[in-house]
Protein backbone atom coordinates (compact mmCIF):
# COMPACT_ATOMS: atom_id res chain seq x y z
CA UNK A 1 0.00 0.00 0.00
CA UNK A 2 1.41 3.39 -1.01
CA UNK A 3 0.26 6.92 -0.30
CA UNK A 4 1.50 9.76 -2.51
CA UNK A 5 1.09 13.49 -2.13
CA UNK A 6 2.72 16.18 -4.24
CA UNK A 7 5.90 16.35 -2.11
CA UNK A 8 6.01 13.12 -0.07
CA UNK A 9 5.26 9.48 -0.76
CA UNK A 10 5.31 6.62 1.73
CA UNK A 11 4.45 2.99 1.46
CA UNK A 12 4.54 -0.27 3.29
CA UNK A 13 3.65 -3.83 2.51
CA UNK A 14 4.83 -7.38 2.67
CA UNK A 15 5.21 -10.51 0.63
CA UNK A 16 4.01 -13.87 1.92
CA UNK A 17 4.94 -17.21 0.45
CA UNK A 18 7.87 -19.43 -0.39
CA UNK A 19 10.36 -16.63 -1.04
CA UNK A 20 13.98 -17.23 -2.00
CA UNK A 21 15.98 -14.21 -0.87
CA UNK A 22 19.76 -14.16 -0.71
CA UNK A 23 21.16 -11.91 2.01
CA UNK A 24 24.91 -12.10 1.35
CA UNK A 25 26.78 -9.57 -0.75
CA UNK A 26 29.08 -12.21 -2.21
CA UNK A 27 28.30 -15.63 -3.54
CA UNK A 28 30.86 -18.35 -2.98
CA UNK A 29 31.05 -21.84 -1.55
CA UNK A 30 30.51 -20.56 2.01
CA UNK A 31 27.36 -18.54 1.20
CA UNK A 32 25.58 -20.63 -1.45
CA UNK A 33 23.30 -22.22 1.16
CA UNK A 34 21.95 -18.79 2.18
CA UNK A 35 20.82 -18.23 -1.42
CA UNK A 36 18.68 -21.36 -1.14
CA UNK A 37 16.87 -20.43 2.10
CA UNK A 38 13.13 -19.93 1.96
CA UNK A 39 11.46 -17.08 3.80
CA UNK A 40 7.75 -16.83 4.57
CA UNK A 41 7.56 -13.06 5.22
CA UNK A 42 9.38 -10.17 3.49
CA UNK A 43 8.57 -6.62 4.64
CA UNK A 44 8.49 -3.74 2.15
CA UNK A 45 9.01 0.00 2.72
CA UNK A 46 9.00 3.01 0.40
CA UNK A 47 9.80 6.70 0.98
CA UNK A 48 9.86 9.55 -1.58
CA UNK A 49 10.68 13.24 -1.14
CA UNK A 50 10.15 15.81 -3.90
CA UNK A 51 7.78 16.27 -6.81
CA UNK A 52 7.86 13.31 -9.20
CA UNK A 53 6.90 15.61 -12.05
CA UNK A 54 10.14 17.60 -11.64
CA UNK A 55 12.71 15.91 -9.40
CA UNK A 56 12.56 13.53 -6.43
CA UNK A 57 14.62 11.09 -4.40
CA UNK A 58 13.34 7.80 -3.06
CA UNK A 59 14.28 4.71 -1.08
CA UNK A 60 12.74 1.25 -1.48
CA UNK A 61 13.18 -1.92 0.54
CA UNK A 62 11.37 -4.70 -1.27
CA UNK A 63 8.65 -3.70 -3.78
CA UNK A 64 10.31 -5.65 -6.59
CA UNK A 65 9.51 -9.28 -5.87
CA UNK A 66 9.89 -11.68 -7.47
CA UNK A 67 13.36 -10.47 -8.29
CA UNK A 68 16.15 -11.54 -10.55
CA UNK A 69 18.95 -13.36 -8.71
CA UNK A 70 20.64 -11.95 -6.70
CA UNK A 71 17.67 -10.35 -4.94
CA UNK A 72 17.24 -6.61 -5.47
CA UNK A 73 15.78 -5.51 -2.18
CA UNK A 74 17.43 -2.27 -1.00
CA UNK A 75 17.69 0.61 -3.44
CA UNK A 76 17.55 4.39 -3.68
CA UNK A 77 17.36 6.74 -6.65
CA UNK A 78 16.95 10.23 -7.99
CA UNK A 79 14.47 10.75 -10.80
CA UNK A 80 12.48 13.19 -12.85
CA UNK A 81 9.31 13.32 -14.92
CA UNK A 82 10.89 16.24 -16.86
CA UNK A 83 7.86 18.40 -16.14
CA UNK A 84 5.55 16.10 -18.11
CA UNK A 85 3.56 14.33 -15.39
CA UNK A 86 3.78 12.37 -12.14
CA UNK A 87 3.01 9.30 -14.27
CA UNK A 88 6.41 9.23 -16.01
CA UNK A 89 9.87 9.01 -14.53
CA UNK A 90 13.46 8.39 -15.57
CA UNK A 91 15.62 7.33 -12.61
CA UNK A 92 19.29 6.76 -11.78
CA UNK A 93 19.88 4.78 -8.62
CA UNK A 94 21.93 2.49 -6.45
CA UNK A 95 21.11 -1.07 -5.36
CA UNK A 96 22.72 -1.11 -1.93
CA UNK A 97 22.70 -4.83 -1.21
CA UNK A 98 24.44 -5.54 -4.56
CA UNK A 99 26.71 -2.47 -4.53
CA UNK A 100 25.82 -1.57 -8.12
CA UNK A 101 23.90 1.13 -9.99
CA UNK A 102 20.81 1.04 -12.19
CA UNK A 103 18.79 3.11 -14.66
CA UNK A 104 15.00 2.83 -14.67
CA UNK A 105 12.04 4.26 -16.58
CA UNK A 106 8.41 4.04 -15.54
CA UNK A 107 5.18 5.12 -17.20
CA UNK A 108 1.44 4.81 -16.83
CA UNK A 109 0.31 3.15 -20.09
CA UNK A 110 -3.41 2.90 -19.33
CA UNK A 111 -5.71 4.34 -16.66
CA UNK A 112 -4.40 2.05 -13.90
CA UNK A 113 -1.73 0.01 -15.69
CA UNK A 114 1.93 0.91 -15.26
CA UNK A 115 5.15 -0.38 -16.77
CA UNK A 116 8.63 -0.24 -15.28
CA UNK A 117 11.89 -1.08 -17.04
CA UNK A 118 15.12 -1.30 -15.05
CA UNK A 119 18.63 -1.94 -16.33
CA UNK A 120 21.01 -3.12 -13.61
CA UNK A 121 24.55 -2.22 -14.61
CA UNK A 122 27.27 -4.85 -14.95
CA UNK A 123 28.27 -6.60 -11.73
CA UNK A 124 30.94 -9.33 -11.68
CA UNK A 125 31.11 -10.46 -8.06
CA UNK A 126 28.25 -12.99 -8.38
CA UNK A 127 29.77 -14.98 -11.24
CA UNK A 128 30.68 -18.59 -10.48
CA UNK A 129 32.90 -18.74 -13.53
CA UNK A 130 35.20 -15.94 -14.58
CA UNK A 131 33.41 -15.23 -17.85
CA UNK A 132 32.32 -11.72 -18.77
CA UNK A 133 29.01 -10.79 -17.23
CA UNK A 134 26.60 -8.20 -18.49
CA UNK A 135 23.85 -6.15 -16.89
CA UNK A 136 20.28 -7.27 -16.33
CA UNK A 137 17.11 -5.88 -17.87
CA UNK A 138 14.05 -6.18 -15.64
CA UNK A 139 10.56 -5.48 -16.97
CA UNK A 140 7.54 -5.28 -14.69
CA UNK A 141 3.87 -4.45 -15.10
CA UNK A 142 1.72 -3.23 -12.23
CA UNK A 143 -1.93 -2.54 -11.63
CA UNK A 144 -2.72 0.45 -9.43
CA UNK A 145 -5.84 -0.20 -7.37
CA UNK A 146 -7.75 3.02 -6.70
CA UNK A 147 -5.08 5.12 -8.43
CA UNK A 148 -6.16 8.51 -9.76
CA UNK A 149 -3.99 10.36 -12.24
CA UNK A 150 -3.14 13.99 -11.43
Amino acid sequence: MKWDSKWVGIGTGFQLGNLLVNKDLTLDITTIEDAQKKYIFLPEFHFRLGQKKYIDIDYNYGFIMPSAYPTLYSRSSIGSGFGLSDNYSLRLGRIWNLETNYIAAEALIAKNLGINMMYVLKEDKFQFQKDNSSGKLILSLNYRFGYKSN
